[in-house]
């Protein structure tokens, strides 16, 4: 039972920073975030870069132009390692420390690998990187035909196409969008949206795009 409750621990924890991050580094303000020491810029960089995602994403969740904002690369890994560690010292998750810090980079590495894996594909991106860049994906041992593919597929493609009041932003580990009531299950309205962004024509230039339903 306390090696279950510590699985459980864990994965708390890395879907509570993914939904942190997701929400308040990648959708922030990036002036913001350049005024945090030392780290600031390098936090500026991932948020500009995820935005400009936001804008090349299309309503069939392909890329047009850049493919910014796509992958995990170190610049901003190490940091993730870093926070999952102080994560695990004030949970008190690891009775050793040591253990703790091996185990923070043993799970930000398989959680990057996961991410520059799956997100990608949600965006019919074939890219790979290479090792100087980040952990490679590893989609030759990934089965993307089936239920929980497609679930976190549906979810990120609202998280997408719902324009403001943002919500989804789970990506790999579901859980905190429920817990902090950032949820999407099925529909999204861009109405209030377009009313001031016409010119967005990827979604307001075709009503069947600016409220709907996925199932």
């Amino acid at each position: 039972m306390h090696i279950f409750t510590k699985i459980i621990k864990i994965y708390f924890i890395i879907s509570f920073l993914e939904w942190f991050l997701h929400k308040y580094i990648m959708h922030s303000d990036p002036d913001l975030l350049q005024e945090i020491p030392f780290i600031g810029n390098k936090l500026k960089i991932e948020c500009l870069n995820h935005l400009k995602h936001h804008k090349e994403v299309q309503t069939n969740m392909e890329i047009i132009g850049e493919q910014n904002g796509l992958f995990f690369k170190w610049r901003i890994s190490v940091i993730l390692i870093f926070a999952i560690n102080v994560l695990f010292i004030i949970t008190s998750t690891f009775d050793n420390k040591k253990n703790g810090f091996i185990f923070s980079i043993i799970l930000s590495l398989t959680y990057f690998m996961l991410w520059n894996t799956i997100h990608p594909e949600m965006h019919v991106i074939q890219d790979e990187l290479s090792w100087i860049e980040g952990v490679p994906s590893q989609k030759k041992y990934f089965n993307f035909d089936n239920f929980i593919y497609k679930w976190l597929l549906k979810n990120h493609t609202l998280h997408h196409l719902q324009k403001n009041n943002k919500g989804n932003f789970n990506i790999i580990l579901p859980g905190f969008d429920y817990i902090f009531n950032t949820y999407y299950d099925k529909c999204y309205n861009n109405t209030d949206y377009c009313l001031d962004n016409k010119d967005d024509t990827r979604v307001c230039g075709n009503k069947e795009f600016i409220k709907r339903c996925l199932y």
